[in-house]
């Protein structure tokens, strides 16, 4: 993670992180695992956070499932940001409790909406 974390703060790779670390059963977004986020976050204060929020695959809980199950499967995903690491670790707690919030809003605006018909929601916004 920190080879990985370093590779994006020289501009050599961007990093997706699952911060929940697996998917709930229910479909809700879990609590963070912070650990992770943490590192990146202190390495790379300079560069964007992107939420990816994605609805409708609770089902596919495995790779195995991906691969029987993932034709049909419908979702809906929303892009949030960019966001702006804090300067100071110290703020990083804030920071992530922050994202998370804004995640379960966004999850929560995806499944306001009753059409069912599959689409991808992208919204970019900046934090106050």
């Amino acid at each position: 993670m920190i080879t990985a974390a370093d590779q994006v703060a020289r501009g050599e790779n961007s990093i997706l992180i699952y911060p929940e670390g697996h998917r709930s059963a229910n479909g809700e977004i879990l609590p963070f695992m912070t650990a992770g986020l943490r590192l990146v976050f202190g390495r790379n204060g300079h560069r964007p956070v992107y939420l990816v929020v994605v609805d409708g695959m609770t089902g596919l809980r495995s790779f195995a499932d991906i691969r029987s199950r993932l034709a049909g499967t419908r979702c809906r995903v929303s892009v949030r940001g960019p966001y702006t690491i804090p300067p100071e670790n110290s703020q990083h707690g804030k920071f992530i409790e922050n994202l998370h919030g804004h995640m379960v809003e966004s999850l929560r605006e995806m499944r306001s909406v009753m059409d069912t018909s599959p689409a991808l929601v992208a919204k970019t916004d900046h934090p106050d």
